[in-house]
């Protein structure tokens, strides 16, 4: 960058004098700039670009570089504009008949959107294209925005549309997606700084080095503004200012004179001091509202550091060492809610100090509570953890892992192995006298960890999973499963549903409205049930077979469910038959009980 390039004149302020001719002097948006030089190079310029992003970093000065160089007679319109050429050096001049630049703000209405869509359809006067830029084209009314669509979405071939705004929100989307659209980042500071440095050299400035960072602070990422306070430091204390001079100027109490506030308040808890800090800030003539502005910037890099984010600051090495000294004496949880506190105070420029006072006053009434608060919470965070592992180290380990375990090591005797085995499964003893077959069904199958009718493939899904987990034999009498045994645990036998099911609910349509009528063949369950929604849910394949599956794994062997309804309106039927067997006689309902007459 030179200090030839801009408009020459008697005078001209710094950001107009420096302002870039060219796609490369453009500070801080490389992300930009390269696509718009490849697609210059290309020859594929798009017909309507959105430029957006914060002010003064660079979109209106990119869409008048782009201007000239698709008008550029060097380039041909393929390349960085040369700006010797004549198109080049009116528009930098703005004198250019083909480049129309609309003030958003004061050309909002439908008339002036009418009147462009009038001449758009002439054809340039002197450059390859007629260019249009509407700078706070968020400014536009409703109808402003309808009357441009249709020109914005087909424009001719010789017209371009480079708009820009602060506020893509405020643009419709029927806009906005009719054209490419650039995000401009904030100047980083790092980089702000450097540009400053060149310029004051350029200048014949003498500025210190943590005057200029001061003057880039105080700008908030705008390149323009950081340009214009640079001049009036220049003008107000001289081409040697100093960092102090900055400081006083634009009031900045500098990240030290901030840090210094919050190492009384919270890292030394020392409110009367911080107090007395604040009050003396004030009546050194410092602006409350850019002590409000600083503090809650030390704050965030203090939360930032302590969280082990460090590298998202935009900040030197050393105001990151500063800060990570700080940040180490302070919990996290208090720097959080100190920033609470302070963030959404509004303090106007020129106030009291006493929205701040107040917070500082909060915020020290209420650190230790946070302190406590965060203490305790990691200590329950800790214990919950502890608990945990303990209860996950005393469960069983899963069936297949208890085989595992329970087979004889290399060299042990067979004999001490088998018992180890067994153990885990429920013994029942077959009775004396028995027919041989009759004893073989009396014995229990090992407990099924596979689906008895496994699906294809070998790996089992999530659902079927929890399901066959977590299910362990009760403890049953030994011998046959007779009805009256079944009938004694019938309650255990349908709580081992819980967590059977879709919604893991099983249990809930056979508790209370079920009840086992009989063991049909010595493998048949016959279930009871009083009423017609809860008989249909269990009798679907789909529930049935999950029954079928969980009952196996707590009986010890493989029963198929059959449903049936029962009512007492049935007479004759498994239920009547199973209440004679308990004890019960059928009574007509013409009848009357003897022990009723008195």
């Amino acid at each position: 960058m030179t200090s030839e390039q801009g408009a020459q004149g008697p005078h001209q302020v710094l950001y107009r004098k420096w302002r870039p001719q060219t796609l490369e002097q453009v500070v801080g948006q490389e992300h930009i700039t390269r696509t718009l030089l490849n697609a210059l190079e290309r020859d594929r310029v798009g017909h309507a670009y959105l430029f957006t992003g914060p002010r003064g970093t660079g979109k209106t000065s990119t869409a008048r570089i782009l201007a000239k160089a698709i008008n550029c007679e060097t380039t041909g319109g393929t390349g960085e504009p040369c700006n010797e050429c004549e198109p080049c050096k009116q528009i930098t001049d703005a004198s250019f008949l083909d480049l129309v630049e609309i003030d958003g703000a004061s050309n909002r209405g439908i008339d002036e959107i009418r009147d462009l869509r009038e001449k758009v359809r002439f054809m340039p006067a002197r450059g390859r294209k007629k260019v249009y830029i509407i700078d706070e084209v968020h400014m536009l009314t409703a109808a402003a925005f309808n009357a441009l669509l249709k020109t914005l979405e087909e424009p001719p071939d010789h017209v371009v549309f480079l708009l820009a705004t602060t506020e893509p929100h405020a643009v419709p989307l029927t806009i906005a997606s009719r054209c490419q659209r650039f995000d401009f980042q904030r100047i980083p500071e790092e980089r702000a700084a450097s540009l400053l440095g060149e310029i004051s050299h350029a200048e014949g400035l003498k500025i210190e080095p943590e005057a200029l960072n001061t003057v880039v602070k105080a700008s908030g990422g705008s390149l323009r503004d950081a340009e214009n306070l640079l001049e009036q430091l220049a003008l107000t204390a001289g081409a040697d200012a100093t960092a102090t001079d900055a400081r006083r100027l634009f009031g900045i109490a500098g990240s030290g004179r901030a840090r210094e506030l919050i190492a009384s308040l919270l890292g030394e808890k020392d409110l009367a001091a911080a107090l007395r800090g604040l009050s003396g800030l004030h009546a050194a003539g410092v602006d409350m509202r850019q002590i409000h502005r600083e503090l809650v910037n030390e704050l965030r890099a203090l939360m930032l550091v302590r969280a082990g984010a460090a590298d998202v600051l935009d900040i030197s090495d050393d105001e990151k060492g500063s800060a990570r000294e700080l940040a180490e004496k302070i919990e996290l949880p208090v720097i959080r809610h100190a920033l609470g506190q302070v963030a959404p105070l509004s303090v106007p420029s020129g106030s009291a100090p006493l929205p701040l006072e107040m917070a500082f006053a909060g915020i020290s009434l209420s650190a230790e509570t946070v302190q406590r608060g965060a203490e305790e919470g990691a200590q329950a965070v800790q214990q919950e953890r502890t608990r945990v592992r303990e209860t996950r180290e005393a469960e069983p380990p899963p069936p297949r892992q208890r085989q595992q375990q329970a087979e004889p090591q290399q060299g042990a005797p067979q004999q001490q192995a088998e018992p180890q085995q067994r153990s885990p499964e429920p013994q029942m003893e077959p009775q004396q006298g028995a027919p041989q077959r009759e004893q073989e069904q009396a014995r229990p199958s090992p407990a099924r960890t596979e689906p008895e009718y496994p699906r294809t493939g070998t790996r089992q899904s999530p659902m079927v999973a929890q399901r066959q987990g977590g299910a362990e034999p009760f403890e049953m009498p030994p011998g046959e499963l007779t009805l009256e045994t079944l009938r004694q645990n019938w309650r255990e036998l349908v709580n081992g549903l819980r967590g059977v099911g879709s919604g893991g609910n099983l249990d809930a349509y056979l508790r209370s409205v079920s009840q086992p009528l009989a063991i049909e063949n010595g493998d048949t369950i016959v279930i009871g049930f009083a009423h017609d929604f809860q008989k249909n849910k269990i009798d679907d394949p789909k529930y049935r077979h999950l029954v079928e599956q969980r009952f196996a794994v707590l009986l010890g062997k493989h029963y198929t469910i059959r449903c049936e309804k029962v009512g007492q309106e049935e007479r004759g039927g498994h239920l009547v038959r199973a209440a004679q067997e308990m004890g019960g006689r059928v009574v007509s309902g013409g009848e009357k009980d003897e022990s009723d007459d008195s």
